[in-house]
């Protein structure tokens, strides 16, 4: 029967390389026909994609011309409107001498700005001034239509302080854009009403000697006004249906005429090439069934160690001496087949000998997968799986076949994966898990309460700052360096394990309850010694938390509960500490957590007030602005001071919503005070991490209705120092939506000089420190303040001095010519209607 089965399958297969070649060869030409097809479509669909690229590329261009045109003609009349000489000169009565021969505007306007003309227009509706290129009085080339030139007046007159007006008219069927602003001071305020100044036009006529300089300029070809909505275009007036056009190329069609001629011959060539190849395939394929009839009764022989995946193969006779080893067997050992050849099996391969005793007993007819060992030239030790088969010669047994499969490598492999999945990759020291392992062992061991141990858990004070200073490969080779020194430290007694980042486990062995103190003291003693990292001393620090087996628990995640408790203890002490678990510590926890949930019930509660300190200019007499300040009225504990409960929302993450309710509420009782000065609001450094900073404070300001000028943010150096980057891009996003910034406490960090030169700050606030004692001259203080107050007038900002509680210090922040003043000697915080009385009285006085 297997016989048959052979000789089935033989012809079964007879001829199949041939039809797989052919059927490969169809398939392969269908293949490139659709490829190069494909090709050609892609082609023709990417230079389209290129021409609609470069239209829509010119015509952002042209936009950008145009607008630019309009921003120059803007920026230049301002830059004459608002001007000091030319308002004393056309207010009341118009000096046409100071016009045309002092200060020859006309000529400076139209000849420095390519302008075509320049009117002043009196508040009687009079042209008082007009001045053309090359043609400076009698009639004028550009006459104004009926109305145009009242309302463009009057429009001027409507705007915004410091803004123009511009529009598009048409002088002599030409378009011309135009702008207009009334001429005011620029140096003072004027008491003159708007409506009774005179207006200052400006008149560029949008042609094509014009619009030849902004071609030239902005690269974009034959661009001119037209009558025609001919593509490309953009319509300058539907009145008088003007457009703006120019010449657009086509880079598309180019491509098309070079690649495209070059894909056919491509095609053409590749076809010829594909087809000679696949001819001679089919050749080879032929061949190739023909010789498969031959080597068939060959491939018999070997068909079951095939079959049984082998490594090398052997054959040996009845009696078990070997006679056949394949080639592979020299490669794996190192010794050659004909030093083994004759030998028995059981010399070359250590195995389970019964298990042959059980072929011959005929309880089986094959066996696989016997563990097996041998050596190797070298004399190292292989292991291995052993197959064997019986070989029988009609009835009668003639020898064994088999294969020996080198497992050794695989075993290796897993006793290296195991080692992996129990140990840090960076430190070599046990893992997390592995550590666990251990703890449930020694907890399941020491049933002796005497035989007790402890676990430490390290955390290294500071680290996120040598990530952010040294990036993180060099933190890695820190934590290396740390992990090293707390080996030789504890010694092999001692189990050390890293639990991830830079937190680190310790459990004891033979150490006393009274040794506890000395070995934290000794841990803590080895890391505040300086760590050379690259040019960097590190001065790093530890904080540990201590739990102790059977007396605290014997649970081991309990255990490590509660050493994390310690822990958490010993960095809220103070770092470079450590801190042995008891049943107060778990009480002040659950006390922050019972607190964590008040506050976050009071924001839902609304049991949050707002009051705000006012600061005032220098003389003390005038409030300018308000400090908001948040305050809780909590219902069990009474009134909790800010910094208790910030930090708490700070670490929960509760410092959004607690922001958020900050700045509406302080946005809209701004908006009710009588005067509208500042009010100031201070933002934590998490807020600067996250980037919807820039759209909560727009929300605030939208639905409170408050002017973005009238909203000062305080940052304090740790934003600049937790995100240097970050925080720079996000201040000035804030300062694009119009709102102030302040640095606050300026003087008590190491960089705030380097971060007044880089960011965007409005002012800064002097820290009550440097006020306390400045009235005191055997102190440093005044010069301090002094040289801040230099500082900030050198940089346009505004300097604060906070913590005023004395008429002598505000005397002699006067004398130092400080701008604005803060603290209790001028007023405490309050409530908000009490500050809004305050400045009803103070705009009453004023007026």
């Amino acid at each position: 029967m297997p016989i048959q089965k052979t000789q089935d399958s033989t012809s079964l297969h007879s001829g199949s390389y041939t039809r797989l070649a052919r059927r490969v060869c169809y398939l392969l030409a269908a293949l490139m026909v659709f490829l190069f097809l494909g090709a050609g479509t892609l082609l023709v669909q990417i230079a389209d994609q290129i021409n609609r690229h470069e239209s829509e590329r010119d015509h952002l261009l042209a936009q950008n011309v145009l607008e630019s045109r309009k921003d120059e003609l803007n920026k230049t009349l301002l830059d004459y409107a608002f001007w000091d000489e030319a308002f004393a000169n056309t207010s009341k009565v118009v000096n046409p001498d100071w016009l045309g021969q002092q200060t020859l505007l006309g000529w400076s306007l139209t000849e420095r700005y390519a302008l075509n003309a320049v009117f002043i227009v009196s508040p009687d509706m009079s042209i008082v001034y007009r001045y053309e290129r090359r043609r400076s009085t009698g009639d004028t080339g550009l006459a104004w239509a009926p109305g145009d030139l009242e309302r463009l007046t009057q429009n001027a007159r409507t705007v915004s302080e410091g803004q123009a007006f511009q529009t598009l008219l048409f002088f002599n069927g030409k378009p011309a854009l135009v702008s207009a602003a009334p001429i005011r001071p620029l140096s003072f305020r004027s008491d003159i009403p708007v409506e009774q100044t005179s207006v200052m036009v400006l008149v560029d006529v949008i042609g094509e000697h014009s619009l030849k300089d902004l071609s030239d300029r902005f690269g974009i070809q034959g661009l001119r006004p037209a009558h025609s909505s001919s593509e490309p275009n953009i319509l300058l007036s539907p009145e008088h249906d003007v457009y703006l056009t120019w010449e657009t190329s086509r880079p598309g069609d180019a491509l098309l005429q070079i690649l495209l001629p070059l894909l056919i011959l491509a095609a053409v060539i590749f076809g010829l090439i594909a087809w000679y190849l696949l001819h001679r395939s089919i050749q080879a394929a032929v061949q190739i069934d023909q010789s498969r009839r031959i080597v068939q009764k060959s491939e018999e022989r070997f068909k079951d160690i095939a079959e049984a995946a082998s490594d090398w193969i052997w054959e040996t006779d009845s009696s078990l001496c070997l006679h056949y080893l394949s080639e592979r067997f020299a490669l794996t050992t190192g010794f050659t087949a004909g030093a083994w050849i004759g030998k028995p099996l059981n010399e070359l391969l250590t195995f389970d000998y019964a298990e042959i005793e059980r072929l011959a007993n005929g309880e089986c007819t094959s066996l696989s997968s016997i563990p097996c060992q041998h050596l190797d030239a070298q004399g190292r030790e292989h292991s291995g799986n052993l197959s064997i088969n019986q070989v029988f010669d009609g009835d009668v047994l003639v020898g064994y076949r088999g294969t020996v499969c080198d497992t050794t490598l695989t075993v290796e492999a897993q006793e290296h994966i195991l080692h992996l999945s129990r140990h840090d990759l960076l430190t070599g020291l046990p893992n997390r898990g592995y550590a666990y392992e251990v703890l449930q062992g020694r907890l399941s061991s020491n049933v002796d309460e005497d035989e007790g141990f402890a676990i430490l858990y390290l955390d290294i004070n500071d680290f996120k700052k040598v990530n952010d200073l040294l990036g993180h490969h060099a933190a890695d080779r820190v934590l290396a360096k740390v992990a090293v020194q707390l080996g030789e430290l504890l010694g092999p007694d001692n189990f050390l394990a890293r639990l991830g980042g830079d937190e680190f486990l310790v459990i004891t062995s033979g150490l006393p309850q009274s040794g506890l103190p000395r070995l934290c003291e000794r841990l803590l003693a080895v890391i505040e010694q300086p760590l050379v990292s690259g040019e960097y001393d590190l001065h790093l620090g530890l904080s540990i938390g201590v739990a102790q087996a059977f007396i605290d628990s014997d649970d081991p995640q309990e255990l490590l509960r509660l050493a994390d408790i310690a822990l958490h203890d010993a960095k809220c002490q103070g770092r470079q500490s450590w801190r042995l678990y008891d049943a107060d510590m778990k009480k002040r926890i659950q006390e922050r957590r019972d607190l964590e949930l008040d506050l976050k019930l009071a924001l839902q509660r609304d049991e949050l007030s707002a009051v705000y300190q006012p600061r005032f200019d220098i003389s003390g007499k005038r409030i300018i602005g308000a400090e908001a300040l948040v305050r809780w009225h909590h219902p069990t504990k009474g009134w909790l001071s800010p910094a208790v409960f910030v930090p708490i929302a700070e670490e929960s993450g509760q410092i959004i919503a607690l922001s958020d309710w900050m700045l509406m509420r302080a946005c809209r009782e701004a908006c009710l005070w009588a005067e509208p000065i500042f009010v100031s609001v201070n933002l934590s450094s998490i807020e600067f991490k996250r980037d919807d900073l820039a759209r909560r404070i727009t929300t605030a300001l939208e639905q409170s209705g408050l002017a973005p000028e009238r909203l000062e943010i305080e940052v304090t150096e740790s934003v600049m120092m937790d995100n240097a980057e970050g925080a720079r891009a996000l201040m000035y996003e804030l300062k694009a939506l119009g709102v102030k910034l302040s640095m606050d406490d300026f003087g008590t960090g190491y960089s705030s000089l380097s971060y007044l030169s880089h960011y965007p700050f409005d002012g800064i606030k002097i820290d009550r420190s440097f006020v306390m004692n400045l009235a005191d001259s055997r102190t440093n203080n005044q010069a301090i303040v002094n040289a801040i107050v230099a500082l900030g007038r050198s940089l346009s900002m505004s300097v604060t001095a906070e913590g005023v509680e004395t008429a002598e210090q505000l005397e002699t922040l006067q004398q130092l010519e400080c701008d604005q003043a803060q603290g209790y000697f001028l007023a405490k915080p309050m409530p908000g209607l009490f500050l809004a009385e305050l400045l009803v009285k103070q705009s009453l006085q004023q007026s």
